[in-house]
């Protein structure tokens, strides 16, 4: 098997993007609901509207729910295409950017802790964090967001710790 085959190219998970199907589903029914939207405002309102008005609610109502939509799937197609990961046999490394990039990367010797943060949401939907930290900062160094099965890669990367650490000599013979 040669080092090519052994990396492991991670993307978010489509279904961690539950906040943006709420927003585009709210987004939808202001879009195509406008006009039942204003006949519940006016039933609630204790006073008179005039027709500039109502024009007024019908039209923020419909380019609010236009600008929902257009947000959610935005956030969703940037969210997918911007982030890459890699699990490699000797690093692992996160890339972000569309025009612009921005690369961390950590090699797998000198990762001291693999960390899964999940809510509780995000474990039912089955994704999470997970984040590497090296010996040389305080902070994490490299965090892979939205993914599908975390604890299953955190077992992954520390069974490739594990190999990697197995090969390196401790020390002159």
């Amino acid at each position: 098997m040669s080092k090519s085959d052994t990396n492991v190219y991670f993307r978010p998970a489509i279904r961690s993007f539950l906040r943006e199907l709420v927003f585009f589903t709210i987004g939808m029914m202001m879009y195509l609901l406008p006009l039942l939207i204003l006949k519940s405002i006016i039933a609630y309102v204790p006073f008179e509207l005039n027709f500039l008005s109502q024009k007024m609610i019908f039209v923020f109502t419909y380019y609010i729910g236009m600008a929902l939509m257009f947000w959610a799937i935005l956030s969703v197609c940037i969210g997918v295409l911007a982030n890459r990961y890699k699990l490699s046999s000797e690093y692992v490394e996160s890339v972000w950017g569309i025009i612009a990039r921005k690369t961390a990367r950590v090699e797998l010797s000198s990762i001291r802790t693999v960390n899964v943060s999940q809510g509780v949401i995000d474990r039912l939907l089955g994704v999470g964090a997970i984040s590497f930290s090296s010996a040389g900062t305080s902070g994490q160094d490299v965090i892979f967001r939205r993914i599908k099965y975390p604890l299953k890669l955190q077992a992954l990367v520390n069974s490739r710790r594990r190999a990697v650490s197995a090969s390196i000599p401790m020390g002159p013979y």
